[in-house]
């Protein structure tokens, strides 16, 4: 859940982004037990960890689960221009292992469960350089099995629970409005409908089935950030200003993602409960950032971007605040994903420009 290079369709969408006013959320059923985020501790950088660039030229590491392992990707060609890209999973035990495509040219990983199933998106032969599809990869002892959510013109998954149930967007036509849905290997695809509109995208879902993204409400049809809660009802979050996307939900029910401020505006992370209703993070800075998961800690993991396209790596707190991840030596870094243990992944540029997979650790800090 980060990345510059194959920034998600409503990052697509941030850019183009027409006024629309937020709305206030109605009651959710996490909403008597949510904890505000001051409840996380400050946090300190204890470590870093180089992983290697996964096989090829470039590595990156999208998100890590419980255990450590790590969804991730290898890319070949300049670091933000691959001419491929594959995605990979990670272990300790096992180093790098290559998932290939459905048959096509490249590949590329969202996210991952503690259970070996990895999701995001792969290419079949013949495809045009921008096409993909929803996929799933089960890790065994045996090997990888690859399956095909669909099929679909245009698609990728996003998100998995331990429970299996996968979430993610598609389109009917290469160019047409994206359709949020559910999939699970019993039920299959289930459609999550715009709330009004033409497009919906499911972007996160948490322990239980809680699933965000974003969705278009109402004319002019700007991008709302939504959770769609497991009793079948929603919560329109509303928007920053402009086209506005939720990335990560905890099993709380606290919210991070990022949104324009204003029509056409870079698009700024944010953090959401239903307490405190949208609390917009800045760019720390830069002119623009973005925020792609929150654990159960309350803490945000995303990056922003100063002048000259250099990304830089944070874990966000209520408590202390923004701290910045280093790098390898090199000024580029970006993560999208904590776990409970306080690792992060994300990729971290070397003195030379060559971008690696890493892990962050990070911990308590005095105030």
């Amino acid at each position: 859940m980060n990345r510059i290079p194959f920034l998600p369709f409503a990052a697509a969408v941030l850019a183009a982004g027409a006024l629309a006013c937020g709305s206030e959320p109605p009651s959710s059923p996490v909403a008597a037990t949510a904890p505000r985020l001051a409840a996380a501790p400050h946090t300190a950088v204890r470590g870093i960890t180089d992983l290697g660039t996964f096989g090829w030229q470039h590595g990156f590491g999208l998100e890590i689960n419980e255990p450590g392992d790590i969804a991730g990707r290898t890319d070949m060609g300049p670091p933000n221009l691959p001419t491929a890209t594959h995605a990979v999973f990670w272990s300790a035990r096992t180093g790098p292992i290559d998932l290939g495509t459905l048959g096509g040219a490249s590949s590329e990983t969202r996210a991952l469960n503690n259970h070996g199933t990895v999701v995001g998106f792969a290419q079949k032969p013949g495809d045009a350089p921008f096409q993909r599809h929803p996929t799933v990869w089960s890790v065994r002892p045996h090997g990888v099995d690859a399956t095909e959510l669909g099929p679909f013109a245009q698609g990728q998954a996003e998100d998995v629970n331990d429970r299996g149930t996968v979430v993610g967007w598609s389109a009917a036509t290469l160019l047409g409005p994206p359709t949020a849905f559910r999939w699970t290997a019993r039920n299959g695809i289930e459609t999550i409908p715009p709330l009004g509109g033409p497009r919906s995208q499911a972007t996160g879902i948490n322990g239980a089935g809680d699933v965000v993204g974003n969705s278009t409400v109402s004319p002019p049809f700007v991008d709302h950030a939504v959770v769609w809660w497991r009793d079948g009802t929603a919560t329109d979050i509303g928007t920053m200003g402009g086209n506005t996307s939720a990335r990560s939900i905890n099993d709380v029910g606290e919210v991070a993602g990022f949104g324009q401020p204003c029509p056409g505006c870079q698009p700024h992370a944010f953090y959401w409960s239903p307490e405190t209703g949208i609390v917009d993070l800045g760019t720390f800075g830069g002119f623009r950032s973005f925020a792609f998961e929150i654990d159960n800690h309350g803490r945000v993991a995303g990056f922003y971007e100063t002048p000259g396209n250099i990304r830089h790596a944070f874990v966000w707190t209520l408590a202390g605040g923004k701290v910045d991840l280093p790098t390898l030596g090199g000024a580029d870094s970006s993560t999208g994903s904590i776990n409970a243990r306080g690792q992060v992944t994300g990729r971290a540029e070397d003195g030379s420009g060559v971008t690696h997979a890493v892990i962050w650790q990070i911990g308590p800090a005095k105030p």
